[in-house]
């Protein structure tokens, strides 16, 4: 960066001397550095700094001795990113294209399995649902919310001890979770119920 910032003071090219800036300064908040982030890289955080990457590079087209080449360069770029940008789309289509393609190039975080999961309980997919919820909780058994609907899962598949244990679980996470509060007590009178009318 130092480097760069003396190439263009020296150059006197103020424009690349601004686009350089806005990138670098664009980019601080998502470097991890001075604000802790979730993330290794994300694409959407490139957004408003590769406007001063995109400055440069538009300097430098629109030089004269670069002109019709400019042209022949944008030509063959725009179309390509016309595709890549109708293939990209397609990974957003649902919640389940778009996790299950993040899972294509990682192991994924609790998060990813917690919501792909939701996604397959969307459809009642309960087998794989159960399975990235499990995998959630293996990575990282500190949100209350992926034990609560591993609950949801088990009242569905009536293994009521397994969505009692959960829902235990998830309030010893965060005791004041009302989702598993109710659920809990919702759960606990329907199983007094059952019993009652098999007593009788």
């Amino acid at each position: 960066l130092v480097f760069s910032l003396y190439f263009f003071y020296k150059r006197q090219s103020p424009l690349a001397l601004f686009a350089w800036l806005w990138f670098f300064i664009a980019f601080i908040p998502m470097n991890g550095i001075l604000i802790p982030v979730n993330s290794f890289i994300l694409e959407h955080w490139l957004y408003l700094p590769s406007l001063g990457f995109f400055m440069v590079i538009g300097q430098g087209l629109s030089h004269p001795s670069l002109k019709k080449a400019g042209y022949v360069l944008a030509i063959l770029l725009i179309f390509p990113s016309i595709y890549l940008t109708h293939q990209r789309n397609k990974d957003w289509q649902s919640p389940l294209q778009f996790y299950s393609n993040i899972l294509k190039y990682s192991s994924g975080t609790a998060r990813v399995h917690n919501n792909i999961a939701m996604a397959y309980s969307d459809q009642n997919e309960w087998a794989k649902a159960e399975t990235h919820y499990l995998k959630a909780i293996e990575l990282s058994d500190i949100y209350p919310q992926t034990r609560y609907n591993l609950a949801r899962i088990y009242i569905e598949l009536k293994n009521y001890d397994q969505a009692l244990k959960h829902l235990d679980r998830s309030l010893e996470i965060d005791s004041e979770f009302t989702y598993a509060l109710k659920l809990k007590s919702q759960l606990m009178d329907y199983l007094k119920q059952r019993q009652k009318t098999l007593d009788q």
